[in-house]
């Protein structure tokens, strides 16, 4: 392999090592980690473990309201890389009822405000914004089904297919009745 560097005014190649080359690259993509986040994915992990289920919904739920993501290095080496995110919703849809429960405790009604707002103020991006970050309330999985119907009318029936799937493990879904 063949690195090329500027060094002040003068273009250099050097020859590096393929093996040195890999483990460094990681194949020339950049996925941006947070190591506070990692931390609270893993403080996380630990409270639900330990039974601390508003504390871990809590975390959760910070997890989720940032918009920005990052992602977090699979458990060997070269493993996937996972996002933050997906990962905490992972954690949440994996915790017992105790838990689900808690975090339907904690954000229905900010969830439900929310959709109401975006109602209110006919933002289709925040009807959205509900369903992404409280997709196991009541009123996440109704923003699910209005961003699916969404979807549809905007001729992406996959994006509308993406959300009626995340939708199907959900007992309690809104009908998918207009």
């Amino acid at each position: 392999m063949l690195a090329v560097v500027l060094s002040g005014s003068m273009l250099v190649s050097h020859a590096a090592d393929d093996a040195d080359s890999a483990a460094n690259d990681d194949n020339g993509v950049f996925l941006p980690a947070d190591r506070v986040k990692e931390r609270q994915l893993d403080r996380a992990r630990r409270l639900i473990a330990g039974d601390g289920w508003t504390d871990a919904a809590a975390l959760i739920d910070e997890l989720l309201a940032d918009d920005r993501d990052a992602f977090v290095q699979g458990g060997t080496v070269g493993a996937t890389r996972r996002s933050i995110r997906s990962e905490a919703t992972r954690l949440l849809e994996g915790m017992p009822q105790q838990g689900r429960d808690a975090y339907a405790l904690l954000c229905r009604s900010r969830a439900e405000r929310a959709l109401a707002e975006a109602f209110a103020r006919d933002d289709s991006a925040g009807v959205v914004a509900v369903a992404r970050r409280w997709l196991n309330t009541p009123a996440g999985r109704k923003a699910a089904l209005l961003t699916a119907f969404e979807a549809l009318e905007a001729g992406e029936p996959l994006e509308a297919l993406v959300w009626i799937e995340r939708l199907e493990g959900f007992g309690d879904a809104p009908a998918l009745e207009p």
